[in-house]
C-alpha cells in the first residue's frame, strides 16, 4: 500500500472540513472547486491552491468515506458535493472513483445514471449526522502520517558503529 504523505493528509482534512462547513451553510447545495478553494483559504488563512489541486486529495476523501464506519454503515460520498462551475457535476475521477470502489465501469453509466447518482449521495450528504467523526477520523490519519514519517526521519538519522 502506498504510504500517503502528512501533507497530503493535511490537505484531504483541510478539503474534508471545508466541504463540510460549506455543507452546514448551505444544505443540499453543492460547492464549485472555485468556492472551495476560496473558503479553505478563508478558513484556514492561507493562500487559495488551483482548484485542480483538489483531484487527488478527494478521491482519497471519496476513499475513506467508502471504508469509515461500519460496513454496512459508510459515510455518504462527501465529494459528491465538489462541482465544476461549467457542469454542475463533479469531474470525470468522481465516477471513476465511486464505479471502481463497487466494482462497476464508469462508462456504462448514461447521463440519466449520473445524474441519480450524484442526487442521491448529495441528498444522502446533507442528511448524514456524523460528520464530526469523520473529520477526527481524518485528522487521525494526518497525525499517523506525521508520526510515522517522523520515526522514519529519527531512524535514518542514527549512524551505524
Amino acid at each position: 500500500m502506498e504510504h500517503i504523505t502528512s501533507s497530503k493528509r493535511w490537505l484531504d482534512y483541510r478539503t474534508a472540513t471545508t466541504i463540510v462547513c460549506w455543507l452546514g451553510e448551505h444544505p443540499y447545495e453543492p460547492i464549485t472547486y472555485g468556492v472551495l478553494a476560496q473558503k479553505m483559504a478563508s478558513i484556514f488563512g492561507e493562500d487559495p491552491i488551483h482548484p485542480l489541486g483538489f483531484r487527488c486529495s478527494l478521491g482519497r476523501i471519496q476513499d475513506e468515506c467508502r471504508h469509515f464506519g461500519e460496513p454496512d454503515d459508510s459515510a455518504p460520498c462527501l465529494p459528491a458535493l465538489v462541482v465544476t462551475k461549467a457542469t454542475g457535476r463533479p469531474g470525470e475521477g468522481f465516477y471513476g472513483v465511486y464505479c471502481e470502489n463497487r466494482g462497476k465501469d464508469p462508462n456504462d453509466l448514461d447521463e440519466h445514471d449520473r445524474d441519480a447518482l450524484l442526487e442521491s449521495e448529495q441528498r444522502q450528504c446533507a442528511e448524514y449526522t456524523d460528520w464530526s467523526s469523520f473529520l477526527e477520523h481524518l485528522s487521525e490519519l494526518h497525525q499517523r502520517a506525521l508520526e510515522k514519517e517522523r520515526s522514519s526521519r529519527a531512524g535514518s538519522s542514527v549512524k551505524p558503529k
